[in-house]
């Protein structure tokens, strides 16, 4: 109950006076889960929602910001669906770091972490905060099969030196 009480309050903390409160509220932490990675799909797009929380899903000790972005970065689709709802294009097929930063400062946040890793000298790395939120973002964005083979498969592709495109000369 404590971890569905703190999702729950980070949405009414969203709340304007103007806003009538919802008439559902969630019964559960997994249901309030879904339903603010629902709310980050509407409000970030579902692709970049999709393949950031498979690829945090995928990665063992988490990632960091950078790691994130440039991975995303070197998923085609991604970058398409981002490029495609931008009121102008972009001058780098890239995920825009002001995206990001929404998505995972804002939207996602409360099922997010981050902590130091000595293997990364240091450097923050983002987490689930949960292994509820890990599950449920598991079950819509990384299940078994398919999904799971392109996020292990695109977390390889990058540690493995696939970069995104380079900036025109």
């Amino acid at each position: 109950r404590p971890l569905h009480l703190a999702l729950l309050g980070t949405r009414a903390a969203r709340w304007t006076s103007s806003l009538a409160p919802p008439q559902n509220l969630s019964r559960s932490a997994e249901e309030e889960a879904a339903a603010m990675l629902a709310r980050a799909e509407a409000a970030c797009g579902a692709a970049l929602v999709a393949g950031a929380c498979g690829l945090l899903c995928a990665a063992r000790d988490g990632l960091s910001v950078a790691e994130l972005q440039h991975a995303l970065s070197c998923d085609d689709g991604i970058v398409a669906s981002l490029v495609a709802a931008a009121p102008r294009p972009p001058p780098l097929a890239r995920v825009p770091p002001a995206a990001l930063r929404l998505l995972l400062t804002v939207e996602i946040a409360p099922l997010l972490r981050q902590s130091d890793a000595a293997a990364h000298g240091g450097a923050p790395l983002l987490r689930w905060r949960t292994s509820l939120g890990r599950r449920v973002a598991t079950q819509r964005h990384c299940a078994p099969g398919a999904a799971a083979a392109r996020c292990h498969r695109a977390l390889a592709q990058f540690f493995g030196g696939a970069r995104p495109p380079a900036p025109p000369p």
